[in-house]
């Protein structure tokens, strides 16, 4: 049916990335029910799109919004506040999950084991700085021919 001669598949890297900030994109966030059914998190997956040499690897995040375990939620709210605050949304509100997709933000990435393997965690969100911002590229023959 398909013929797949002289076709590799992508080579993936698994590697933790080094401890450091990156500037990601949420890329999807839902609201889950934790494995217990005893709450809910709201799961994120942020592409990373500086330093470009990691431009093809993701992070993601799971952040413990209600949860039976009350110190479990307390960081899981501080979380989602300080990841609100990064990407600008005002109030004390969320009525949208999509609310925090699409928008450049900052994380701090440590390593750290987890079940004798090592792995990212994000650490903290935060807005870009203005010099991480970046101008859209105009390529000015195109855009303006006569001139």
């Amino acid at each position: 049916m398909f013929d797949l001669t002289g076709v590799t598949a992508d080579e993936r890297n698994f590697e933790p990335l080094p401890d450091g900030n990156y500037v990601v994109v949420a890329q999807e966030a839902q609201v889950k029910e934790t494995k217990a059914r005893t709450g809910k998190y709201i799961g994120l997956k942020f592409s990373i799109s500086e330093p470009s040499e990691y431009s093809k690897r993701f992070l993601f995040a799971n952040l413990n919004v209600q949860n039976a375990n009350p110190k479990a939620q307390e960081i899981g709210l501080k979380q989602l506040r300080g990841l609100m605050d990064a990407v600008g949304i005002k109030g004390d509100k969320l009525t949208d999950v999509n609310q925090l997709v699409g928008i450049p933000l900052s994380v701090y990435v440590n390593s750290k084991e987890r079940d004798g393997k090592m792995e990212n965690k994000i650490c903290s969100f935060d807005p870009l700085a203005p010099n991480q911002m970046k101008a859209p590229s105009v390529n000015t023959k195109d855009a303006f021919p006569n001139f």
